[in-house]
């Protein structure tokens, strides 16, 4: 038997292999740790996990790793969240959450609301992915805290920021099928004394025949733009930032000038422009002013039809901690609108104000919080209104959280609704109140499930009634008439074990007309998402799944649209620690389904790219 001879050198080294493993260990095992932080579920930041409503992030890796030129295709893979599109590219793209209408979800960019005061519903499909850091999704009336058209809940789309300290640079181009090419390029720059960032964004696709029954394809040319800056001037924090959408959408559609159906184009473009001063005047009171500009505007190039908007907002929030357990959240909102429109003959040109109020009080005592908060808005159109949210969270464990909320939320009429065809200005706004119960539990380190329970009931639904529909209370005329009831439960369980990943949502709700004990327009009664993920040192892939069941196609006609399910592949090679070959195949079994009667949906098809970062 002999002794092995270890010398001082192995020791060494051995050494300090164990302590760069360790080390390496301990980094992971903090990264795993670090909360993430959400702004939009109280208009402050906290962990997402102590969040009182449900609240979904959709952050950077996922954006990036789904490769898709579409917001709507990284929101339709959770429950809750549906969509109807006219179409391919471009099209017009509608939301849906929680069952509730299309213009009942708003959407923010960096804070600043972009839902048009002429159509209700924001444009989702001319916001470019390749400019967004996160999305975060609150859902439940949020009119408390945002104001108008946040019944169903909120999307906050937060662009992307400067991170890291030094000069960054990234760029990449991909292409694919329907002569699909997308360019992007970044610069963003951190130091000291200021925040830099700059990104652009470009898409040229020919698309695909928007109609089941045409054979042309409508083609979707998209340039987007986002920049910001930020800097300290004193005991003041001083930030900028421009977000804008620029382009051209073609589409099939009936000229009316000429009243043919044929081929027709439309130049849009969407922007978001905000200053936005912090201070802190003393040690517990942080304040925050905000001026933003929004514009959406919609030109045909066959017609002289059009709709703007232009909205210029101020908003003031003030943050006060009046002890350890107590925050409170008080603020105004100015709003001055012009819209402006001329559709089918029907022309307005109207100018909208808005004064509003709010307050938020969050309250910790032990395991319990409570938040309750109200808004009042004095509106030039309906007067005066009031709303109202209260909310209770509860640990019952260290691995279990209960959650319970009851608010009421509100949709002022749109300038169309009151002024366009079949305008009416006497219409109310409308209303809703809801009400939600929710169970969080960590099952392991690995597990985590959640289940949620919701009810809706909606009032004053703005409908329109046809000239020869001579029962009508008022023919030819927008009415508040229609009520919705909405209720259902939403399921999401989490899993991950080293690289790989599963995530399961589903939702099973009932969105009716109780007059008719009709399913709401576009809304399926049950769906389920999975995505399957692997994240290795080399390769990353994901496998995502959408399963949905039938759905009525509008309250103006009995068409019924099938349950489909579709399956999107995509993957990504990293090269090196700065160059990456990627590529993805949507509808990978390539089925043939609809999210509007009549309208075309994507086939089968594959793109590739390279990003250097």
């Amino acid at each position: 038997m002999t002794r092995a001879c270890v010398s001082r050198e192995t020791i060494v080294k051995k050494s300090i292999l164990t302590t760069l493993l360790l080390a390496q260990i301990s980094t992971s095992a903090i990264a795993e740790t670090i909360p993430t932080i959400v702004i939009t579920a109280s208009r402050t930041a906290e962990p997402l996990e102590q969040t009182l409503p449900s609240t979904i992030v959709i952050d950077k890796e996922t954006i990036e790793l789904s490769q898709t030129n579409d917001v709507a295709e990284l929101l339709r893979h959770h429950a809750g969240i549906e969509i109807g599109r006219n179409g391919g590219p471009g099209q017009v793209t509608s939301l849906f959450l929680r069952g509730t209408e299309s213009n009942h979800t708003l959407v923010l960019i960096d804070g600043v609301a972009v839902n048009p005061g002429t159509i209700g519903g924001a444009a989702v499909q001319n916001i470019s992915p390749a400019l967004i850091e996160r999305i975060e999704v609150v859902k439940g009336p949020s009119s408390t805290l945002y104001g108008s058209s946040a019944i169903g809940g909120v999307i906050n789309i937060i662009t992307r920021r400067a991170e890291t300290r030094g000069t960054q640079f990234s760029a990449g181009i991909s292409g694919g099928g329907d002569d699909t090419w997308e360019q992007n390029l970044g610069l963003r720059h951190k130091d000291d004394q200021f925040r830099l960032s700059l990104d652009v964004s470009h898409l040229n696709t020919d698309g695909f025949p928007t109609f089941k029954n045409t054979t042309l394809d409508r083609g979707h040319r998209n340039t987007g733009i986002n920049f910001a800056a930020d800097t300290r001037l004193g005991a003041i924090e001083t930030a900028v930032s421009h977000w804008q959408a620029q382009g051209e959408t073609e589409y099939w559609g009936m000229n009316p000038m000429t009243w043919i159906t044929g081929p027709m184009d439309q130049d849009f473009r969407n922007s978001a422009t905000a200053l936005t001063l912090k201070t802190a005047p003393l040690s517990n009171w942080d304040t925050q002013l905000q001026l933003s500009r929004i514009t959406d505007r919609i030109d045909q190039n066959q017609s002289n039809d059009f709709t703007h908007t232009v909205r210029r907002s101020l908003d003031w929030q003030n943050n006060i901690r009046l002890s350890e357990q107590q925050r409170l959240m008080a603020g105004i909102t100015i709003e001055r609108e012009h819209t402006r429109s001329l559709s089918w003959g029907t022309a307005f040109d109207e100018h909208i104000d808005s004064y509003e109020v709010y307050a938020q009080d969050d309250i910790q005592l032990g395991k319990h919080r409570f938040t309750l908060g109200g808004r009042y808005i004095d509106h030039d159109e309906f007067g005066g209104t009031g709303i109202w949210n209260l909310a209770w969270g509860y640990n019952l464990t260290p691995t279990t959280r209960l959650t319970a909320s009851a608010g009421t939320a509100f949709r002022a009429p749109d300038s169309t609704d009151m002024y366009g065809f079949g305008g009416n200005p006497e219409l109310n706004p409308e209303r809703s109140r809801s009400y939600e119960l929710g169970l969080r539990q960590q099952l392991t380190e690995q597990q985590d499930i959640s289940i949620t329970a919701f009810y809706t009931r909606i009032k004053d639904l703005i409908e329109y009634y046809d000239p020869d529909d001579w029962f009508g209370p008022l023919p030819g005329q927008n009415v508040n008439l229609d009520r919705a009831h909405i209720k259902g439960i939403e399921a999401v369980y989490g899993f991950q074990v080293g690289p790989w990943s599963l995530r399961a949502e589903a939702i099973l709700q009932k969105p009716e007309n109780p007059d008719n004990d009709r399913i709401l327009p576009r809304r399926a009664k049950k769906s389920l998402h999975v995505s399957l993920g692997y994240a290795g040192s080399k390769w990353d892939t994901r496998l995502d799944l959408l399963a949905t069941g039938q759905r009525n196609d509008s309250a103006f006609n009995h068409n019924k649209m099938g349950g489909y399910g579709i399956t999107n592949l995509m993957g990504r090679y990293h090269i090196d620690r700065h160059w990456q070959l990627e590529g993805r195949v949507e509808n990978l079994f390539d089925k043939d389904y609809e999210l509007a009667s009549g309208y075309r949906t994507q086939d089968r098809i594959g793109f590739i790219g390279i990003r250097y970062q």
